[in-house]
């Protein structure tokens, strides 16, 4: 059972990979959360861009089981440079896999944390051009 769940991540990290080359970058995003979501139809999916005027990761797109409005408020809009696991997933240019998430210290929002404790965190850093996005 577990190597499927690993083969699923891998699809998911090589899709990342295969569409970060596109031109229009809100349908790259789109077509990341819907993968990610045919995968995994429970799962959230949370896409971050680089933002430097922003200094940090702005989010740019999101799916998943709390899809609604209320649940915009949860997912932070940008997360700074320097903190979260999406800094973790950045600074290594590798995939990062979290069996556990909900103790993990560089979770950003306490509130996510709480309402809909994360167990299992997988991010994958996305490159176009050899340059991350």
């Amino acid at each position: 059972m577990q190597n499927v769940s690993l083969d699923r991540l891998r699809q998911v990290a090589n899709l990342a990979r295969s569409v970060a080359s596109a031109l229009d970058v809100d349908t790259v995003l789109r077509q990341v959360v819907e993968a990610v979501l045919s995968l995994r139809p429970r799962a959230i999916c949370v896409v971050r861009l680089v933002d430097v005027e922003q200094a940090g990761y702005r989010l740019a797109a999101k799916g998943g089981v709390h899809d609604d409005e209320a649940d915009v408020e949860t997912v932070a809009p940008v997360i700074p440079f320097g903190r979260g696991i999406t800094h973790a997933v950045a600074q290594s240019g590798q995939p990062v896999l979290l069996p556990d998430a909900l103790g993990d210290p560089r979770l950003v929002s306490t509130v996510w944390r709480e309402e809909h404790g994360p167990k299992v965190y997988y991010g994958v850093p996305i490159s176009a051009g050899g340059e991350l996005i």
